[in-house]
């Protein structure tokens, strides 16, 4: 499991670390900047006392008076710093010392002083304690002769001690001063992360609280800021997300509802077609949603008869499912009173005027087989023509009757322009029916499948029973559609005459016969 640090900890631990940086960093400068002007000011007073000691050097030089000299020299151990002075002869004889006792003796002289100098020379070096100290040496020239000449040296050390102490006081006031702006950044450091990170952790909690599902939670900070921005957008969120529940368990009750309704609509499809000697038949229905608009029907009739409906009610869904189930109810009702598919019907379109209003409207081809004549009688209410497959002809036929859809105009009207029709079927016959959802099944480019490519499809299968060949049909739609999906209902039906009684045994015995040797 992942675990997560404190906001807290970190911003205190980052803003400390940075002061802490930036104060040992600045001190460290500001450090180097007083050594240097320290040195500065040392080496600046040294080339005073220096000068000084040039000149009463030069004097004592020139009338030999040392006396003087040793007693200014003497004067100079008032000095905090001082270690010694001393006037040496060029060969570095001691002429004049601030100790007696050095008198006479001799000095050893650096080389950078030992050449002809016209300035001072400052040296650094440690004692035998390892002390820091410094020493600056100077020529001593005479005109007396015309010509300036150097006639000694002036050498003047002083300890560093001092100094080192003054820089060691610098740094132990620094340090006193950096770690007071340290404790002063940590206790501003922790005001400003508890003002800052206190309304955050709420707003992780209340996160937390969310995201295990308690959507009734609010973080409500009560801040004008951007913290308060965050709180009430989470809170807006919050709001949202229960919408959003809703929404989703208001669409999983009407998909289950759909889904019940669907049931409840292929319940209403024949369960299969009905057994009619010489003939065999077969339907497809297809829903483009889980309610479908299309439908297709068996009705049995007296005298052996059947009715054979197709129909496509406008829209899709629910709306189209509950007009579906009345047109079907009552184009039953009609056929329980008639047997003629034009009669039919017209009843029909004068119950849904009763029933809905214009803008609700069914397409319908109306079938009433007569197995006994082989005879099938017509009605079209502007639906999509009927394909014959005239097997003794090896021809399609488009079957065309007038008609409106049902539920639009009124009954007499209606009646007018209804037409009735016709066919007498032959052995190997092929009708087929079928809703506009065949027909205009497009692929991904909205290439139509088309009227042209369902004749030619017709001619290539009729030859097929009614059920492979429908199975066919709407293999060759998936594939002409390239998986991109269904836009309409697709309902087709297809019935084809078979041989009956004699006619089926007729063909065995001609076969017979002709196979039979000639008598002698």
């Amino acid at each position: 499991m992942k675990t997560y640090g404190s906001l807290r900890v970190r911003f205190v631990l980052y803003f400390v670390g940075f002061m802490s940086a930036s104060l040992i960093l600045l001190g460290h400068a500001l450090f180097n900047q007083e050594h240097q002007a320290l040195n500065g000011e040392l080496r600046k007073r040294l080339r005073i006392q220096v000068s000084n000691l040039q000149a009463q050097a030069r004097e004592a030089l020139e009338t030999n008076d040392d006396l003087t000299l040793l007693t200014n020299l003497r004067a100079l151990r008032n000095m905090d710093d001082f270690v010694f002075a001393a006037v040496l002869h060029p060969d570095g004889t001691v002429f004049a010392h601030s100790e007696v006792r050095e008198l006479g003796g001799k000095l050893t002289i650096p080389d950078e002083a030992a050449v002809e100098l016209l300035q001072p020379v400052f040296r650094e070096m440690r004692d035998e304690h390892g002390q820091q100290q410094a020493e600056v040496w100077a020529p001593v020239t005479s005109t007396l002769r015309g010509t300036p000449e150097r006639i000694g040296l002036v050498c003047l050390r002083v300890s560093k001690a001092p100094l080192s102490a003054a820089v060691a006081d610098a740094k132990m006031a620094a340090v006193r001063i950096g770690a007071l702006f340290t404790l002063l950044a940590v206790a501003g450091t922790m005001l400003i992360t508890r003002t800052v990170t206190q309304p955050i952790g709420r707003l992780v909690h209340g996160v937390q609280r969310i995201a295990s599902g308690d959507l009734d939670h609010k973080v409500n900070l009560r801040r004008s800021d951007e913290i308060g921005l965050l709180s009430d957008s989470f809170d807006r969120m919050t709001v949202d997300l229960q919408n959003a529940q809703q929404e989703l368990l208001k669409q999983r009750l009407y998909e289950k509802e759909l889904e019940v309704a669907g049931k409840i609509q292929a319940s209403l499809l024949p369960s299969g077609p009905p057994h009619v000697d010489g003939f065999e038949m077969a339907a497809l229905s297809v829903p483009a949603r889980v309610v479908g608009g299309d439908f297709y029907d068996y009705v049995p009739l007296r005298g052996g008869r059947t009715a054979f409906l197709v129909a496509d009610v406008a829209g899709k869904g629910v709306s189209a499912g509950l007009v579906m189930a009345a047109a079907r109810s009552a184009a039953r009702s009609a056929f329980g009173f008639t047997a003629s598919p034009h009669e039919a019907l017209i009843a029909l379109n004068e119950q849904l005027l009763n029933d809905f209003d214009r803008t609700t409207f069914v397409t319908m081809l109306c079938m009433v087989l007569d197995p006994a004549t082989r005879t099938l009688h017509l009605a079209n209410a502007g639906h999509p023509p009927l394909l014959w497959w005239r097997a003794d002809e090896r021809r399609l036929e488009i079957v065309r009757l007038q008609g409106v859809a049902l539920g639009i105009l009124p009954p007499d009207r209606f009646r007018g322009l209804l037409e009735a029709g016709e066919i007498q079927l032959g052995v190997g016959d092929l009708v087929f029916a079928y809703s506009d959802g065949v027909n205009e099944t497009h692929d991904r480019d909205g290439l139509l499948f088309g009227e042209e490519r369902l004749r030619q499809f017709v001619v290539a299968h009729a030859g097929r029973q009614p059920h492979a060949f429908l199975e066919v049909l709407r293999e060759e739609l998936e594939r002409f559609s390239k998986g991109f999906g269904q836009f309409d209902d697709i309902t087709a039906l297809a019935v084809r005459a078979t041989p009956v009684g004699q006619e089926r045994i007729a063909p065995v015995i001609d076969s017979m016969l002709a196979g039979a040797p000639e008598e002698v």
